[in-house]
């Protein structure tokens, strides 16, 4: 039985960690491929990769394009999946989970941002603005 190919990769975020009800927010994700593997395709030099993310109770979650990022073997990815965030009606804390799939739709894994609040317009900290960014997170390895 021949063992399946793996191929480390870290997700590449942006997220915004406080927003404002009333506001809209781009969300990305991204993959970077560890650097000193080599390439387990030998059938392929690109592989895609779907998200499907669950913002709730946060925000309301829409795609903007393909809900994928495509993986090259010859380094990086052609560009983030992109996702329009738009508040709920109720303040709230919590995080945006993201399942990651092969073509198929079959799971390889999860992972999530970090916590993320929700204010009622107006209602920011001082010193933020109406509500800080987290560009380029990466979060560490599962």
């Amino acid at each position: 039985m021949a063992s399946a190919a793996t191929l480390l990769m870290q997700p590449v975020l942006t997220f915004p960690s406080e927003a404002q009800i009333g506001n809209q927010y781009l969300f990305t994700v991204d993959l970077k491929a560890a650097e000193t593997q080599d390439w387990p395709y030998a059938s392929t030099e690109e592989v895609t990769v779907y998200f499907f993310v669950d913002a709730r109770p946060l925000f309301q979650c829409v795609p903007l394009g393909e809900s994928a990022v495509v993986l090259h073997r010859y380094g990086g990815t052609y560009g983030p999946a992109q996702f329009l965030l738009t508040p709920e009606q109720v303040e709230a804390e919590g995080v945006i989970r993201v399942t990651f799939t092969n073509q198929w739709g079959v799971p390889m894994g999860v992972f999530e941002t970090g916590e993320i609040r929700v204010r009622a317009q107006g209602d920011h900290p001082k010193g933020l603005g109406p509500f800080a960014l987290k560009i380029a997170a990466t979060l560490p390895p599962a």
